[in-house]
């Protein structure tokens, strides 16, 4: 980057003293735009996305200042018009200028850092026709800079387009014959089928990119989302956004190209910007020829329509921004609602035979309707504002066509132009229009890409609380395989206190229940164990490679297969089937077995204590060293119940139990009883409960023909 931008900066200076030296103007302007695009290089050290720009056009910059050195030299044969070369040079500069200077704008900032996670992905890719190896985030770049360069060549063979357009109706005019067959069957067609495969590879590109895109992206947010525990540590911490689901998967392809349906996001937005800008450089060349010197009130205008044509740009986007200023805002709101109001339904099916058990459908009804009355009430408003900016741009549009036909049609007249020149003219101040109303025509669509880009921000900006301001402890290993809180305490985000200083030493082998009132924090503490709590104080003491589960009251059951949802967090091809099946029937689930290969949504089909029993179940496939039960079996029968523990015993002989349960016919299955209580500051405290002796297994037979 520095280099390139100090052998433009320097390649500039040199155009600028051989420009005043001949007393070209223009020239010298070509240098000064050299220099400070050099100098915008140099110092673009944030965002690899915005390199990824800046090197590009600082490299055409580079290539068409030379030549027009080398020409003002004298060293190449074939000499282009200075002034196209003039405005190829300072388009590519300004564009350089421009990326290095919105860098600057914070929300911008926001904006590349989400995309700078493509860009700067390191992971490699082989390339399947040479071989090689590069990373992915060089494959994006290099996506970009075709496209980016097709969309180029696509400008450039519209304005071979407009001269045909040109020649077919002064052929009209002058009922030649031959000219108009040839303009129309040769020239016309030798311009427009390169215009139409640019515009064809170009989408292709910008779809493989934007695919390309999303999965670095979706990677990278479920990465931070799910790793270190955040998505639950954002919970804790009381900065849950809402449906993250729908920021991962609707966001991030809105952000990317704005997921199509008319919409626009960074990719579109950004190609778009150029291709426009580069054709308003290009057509405003062109309109200027085309439009003369004209005379009104005696005062000669060069270039009236190009004039005209800035002047109506201008006052159209001040209008269409005033009118929708507001739009952005009712955007983001519809999107939080229609979230919100796909949630409810979502969990209504998820706990559907509670809602039905006790009745309250009305009540779900009534809340569905304030929902859905949220939603209509934005969407009329949205429509308002729409229906408004509709009128407005329409009438711009039907205005769009005339212009033209207003500016130049008096010169038509008195025969100072062709038809040919106005219809050439109409094209040219399409396209100039249409780039100055770049923003104009595209208002909506910016404004929902703008509540895109807040709903990931905003996403981003939690988990780095998430991860960030959590209040933890020391974790150290310990000696013996044991594990060990000394003077830890549990915390609340805030830093108050929520317990005691606690001293508890848990020893492999000698299982221990921990009882009490509810409330009083004994799955804190076990969170605090596991290590999923993130505020505690004090020290955590565990082996050096700890095979701890925790199985809680309702265990999670994930979609797919009834066979992933026993094997689970493990893939089912780490099983043999038969210890699955041998699982599943010694835990009363032998009707279930063959069932195991269909999917279907468990967590409905399978009761509460069908559920607990295939979190018991996955415990006797992964063998831990420790297993915490947290209420785990607390839907089961007494019968249920003591099969579990008399199996966990027999086929797990080597893991240590450590239970939560309010039942004191389990407290006999221990080797230790600990209790917790609060104390009359409101803080949860441990104490050692007489020692029991464990009820003999009398049913041993029975268990070893279980196991």
């Amino acid at each position: 980057m520095k280099v390139l931008g100090a052998l433009l900066a320097s390649l500039g200076c040199l155009h600028g003293a051989l420009g005043l030296a001949a007393g070209f103007g223009l020239e010298f302007a070509i240098a000064l735009f050299c220099v400070l695009a050099g100098i915008a290089t140099m110092r673009a050290t944030d965002f690899r996305f915005a390199k990824v720009i800046i090197v590009y056009f600082t490299t055409e910059a580079l290539a068409g200042d030379l030549l027009a050195v080398a020409q003002n030299l004298e060293l190449v044969p074939v000499q282009l018009e200075i002034r196209k070369l003039a405005a190829f040079v300072i388009t590519v500069c300004v564009f350089s200028i421009a990326t290095y200077a919105v860098t600057f704008i914070p929300i911008i900032r926001k904006i590349f850092a989400i995309a700078d996670r493509y860009f700067l992905n390191k992971a490699p890719v082989r390339l399947p026709i040479l071989g090689s190896v590069i990373t992915e985030g060089s494959i994006g770049a290099a996506l970009l800079w075709l496209i980016i360069a097709i969309q180029q060549l696509e400008v450039l063979w519209h304005v071979n387009i407009s001269y045909a357009t040109a020649a077919i109706s002064d052929a009209l005019q002058s009922y030649d014959q031959d000219k108009f067959w040839h303009a129309l069957l040769i020239q016309f067609p030798l311009y427009m089928g390169p215009y139409i495969a640019a515009f064809v590879v170009s989408g292709v590109l910008g779809s493989v990119l934007g695919i390309r895109w999303r999965r670095t992206l979706t990677t990278d947010y479920e990465q931070r989302w799910l790793s270190a525990h955040t998505h639950y540590k954002m919970i804790v911490a009381g900065v849950a956004v809402d449906n993250p689901d729908q920021r991962i998967q609707e966001d991030i392809p809105r952000f990317i190209d704005g997921s199509h349906g008319g919409r626009l996001g960074l990719f579109k937005f950004v190609t778009g910007l150029i291709q426009n800008f580069s054709s308003l450089i290009t057509f405003a060349i062109l309109l200027w020829i085309l439009s003369g010197n004209f005379k009104i009130g005696g005062y000669e205008i060069p270039g009236l329509l190009l004039w005209a044509t800035f002047l109506y740009a201008a006052l159209t986007t001040a209008a269409t921004a005033l009118v929708g200023r507001s739009l952005a805002s009712l955007l983001f709101a519809n999107q939080h609602y229609e979230a919100n109001f796909r949630f409810g339904l979502a969990r209504l099916r998820e706990y559907s035979e509670q809602v039905a058990l006790l009745a309250s459908e009305p009540a779900e009804r009534k809340t569905f309707n304030d929902q859905m009355n949220l939603i209509v009430k934005n969407l009329y408003a949205i429509i308002i504002k729409q229906s408004m900016l509709s009128a407005f741009t329409q009438t711009l549009s039907n205005i769009n066509a005339y212009l033209p036909y207003i500016v130049l049609g008096g010169a038509y007249f008195t025969r100072e132009v062709t038809l040919g020149t106005i219809m050439q003219s109409m094209v040219a101040f399409s396209a100039v229009n249409g780039a100055l109303t770049y923003f104009t025509s595209y208002y909506v669509a910016l404004a929902d890409f703008g509540s895109s880009v807040k709903r990931l921000t905003s996403f981003d900006e939690a988990i780095a609380i998430a991860s960030n301001e959590a209040i933890s402890g020391s974790v150290r290993q310990s000696a013996g395989g044991t594990i060990e809180l000394r003077t830890a305490s549990v915390l609340l985000p805030n830093g108050e206190a929520l317990s005691e200083p606690l001293t508890l030493t848990l020893r492999p082998n000698e299982d221990l229940i921990l009882t009490g009132p509810s409330g009083s924090g004994k799955s804190t503490l076990f969170r605090l164990i596991a290590g999923v709590w993130p505020y505690w104080s004090g020290t955590l003491c565990k082996p050096e490679a700890c095979n701890l589960l925790v199985l809680p009251q309702k265990p999670y059951i994930p979609t797919g297969s009834l066979l992933q949802a026993v094997c689970y967090p493990a893939s089912p091809e780490v099983y043999d089937r038969a210890e699955v099946e041998s699982v599943m029937a010694a835990l009363g689930l032998d009707a279930l077995i063959p069932d195991l290969a269909l999917d279907d949504n468990w967590a409905h089909r399978l009761s509460g204590g069908e559920q607990q029993r295939l979190g018991v179940a996955r415990a006797l496939l992964a063998k831990p060293a420790w297993l915490f039960l947290d209420e785990a079996t607390s839907a089961q029968d007494k019968a249920n119940e003591d099969r579990i523990y008399q199996l966990l015993k027999v086929r797990l002989p080597k893991t240590t139990i450590v239970s939560i349960a309010h039942k004191e016919r389990l407290v006999s299955r221990h080797d230790r009883h600990l209790q917790i209580e609060k104390n009359t500051a409101g803080r949860f405290t441990l104490h050692e409960a007489p020692r029991v002796g464990r009820t003999p297994d009398s049913t041993h037979r029975a268990v070893e023909t279980l196991a």
